[in-house]
């Protein structure tokens, strides 16, 4: 092991016990900018409160938080995992480097219905690695395109500074918005057109830097067969920028009688969202069929 991964690695050990100790976040920053001016391998596997491991690279403003919190969305890729049966699919769009993909698989038991979904080629590289590291081959199905209205090759680019040198959030970009970027031609599909075991979708994850009204609008048929539980990102200023509100983001493109939820502080309870600005910048929601309600409420979330 190369001493700058023996280096995070100890470091990690520590403040991932403490990360509860105010100012540990900011220490562990300033102690990754530092190792990571040192130089060497930035690309730390680390193994996290879970269990699931993930490779993680120091340079992403989204990935060196994990690295050192050992903890990467713990509260919804279990919340996934407890509403998903096992004779129900995975969606996982916008799978990244397979964050979720990774553990909701791992605290499920391998049980192999997982369908990843990512355009990214870096991304794809960094998902096929952390699949491999967990040994989950046949378990999860990697989609290696995004997810639209209609079959396309669009552009996609890095979400400003969120990334390693490879991997990390990216967005749809059209000509005006890709001006001066690095952008990657990817391939988009239907979701109503993608061939899927004959198993209903329990759950779907959704984390497409504002696209997702397109993704759920040619999968218009799935979701009303199954109306699946939706956990989605919000970004209001990504939203803001596209010139769209959450209305119209987590509305009109899904079937009726969807109820939007989020955390209720650090309570691990959800809670209906009546006001859509006094949610943070960045968060996390979750869309819930009105019928399944019932299922929150057994599970001691609402």
């Amino acid at each position: 092991m190369a001493l700058i991964e023996q280096v995070v690695r100890a470091t990690s050990a520590v403040t991932s016990r403490l990360w509860h100790v105010r100012g540990m976040m900011r220490l562990a920053h300033l102690a990754n900018r530092g190792l990571c001016l040192i130089g060497g391998n930035p690309i730390i596997a680390t193994r996290l409160h879970n269990g699931a491991r993930l490779l993680l690279d120091m340079r992403s403003a989204g990935q060196w938080y994990s690295i050192y919190s050992r903890n990467s969305d713990s509260f919804w890729t279990k919340l996934c995992a407890d509403l998903l049966n096992d004779d129900q699919l995975f969606l996982d769009i916008g799978a990244n480097i397979g964050i979720y993909a990774v553990q909701v698989t791992h605290l499920r038991g391998r049980f192999g219905l997982c369908h990843a979904f990512e355009p990214m080629p870096g991304n794809i590289a960094r998902l096929l690695d952390n699949v491999a590291l967990n040994q989950q081959q046949d378990a999860i199905t990697i989609h290696p395109y995004g997810l639209s209205d209609a079959p396309a090759t669009l552009q996609l680019a890095f979400v400003s500074a969120d990334h390693g040198e490879d991997t990390g959030n990216a967005e749809i970009v059209d000509a005006a918005a890709a001006a001066g970027r690095e952008t990657f031609a990817i391939e988009v599909r239907c979701l109503d057109d993608v061939a899927l075991p004959d198993l209903p979708v329990g759950v779907i994850k959704i984390d497409v830097e504002g696209h997702e009204n397109h993704a759920y609008r040619d999968g218009a048929r799935r979701l009303a067969k199954d109306r699946p539980f939706i956990i989605a990102e919000y970004n209001r200023e990504e939203l803001a920028s596209r010139g769209i509100g959450p209305e119209l983001q987590f509305g009109p493109h899904l079937p009726p009688d969807y109820k939007a939820m989020r955390l209720h502080g650090g309570g691990g309870v959800l809670i209906p969202i009546d006001d859509w600005l006094a949610l943070p910048r960045l968060d996390n929601i979750l869309l819930c069929p009105e019928e399944k309600m019932t299922r929150l409420s057994a599970i001691g979330l609402i």
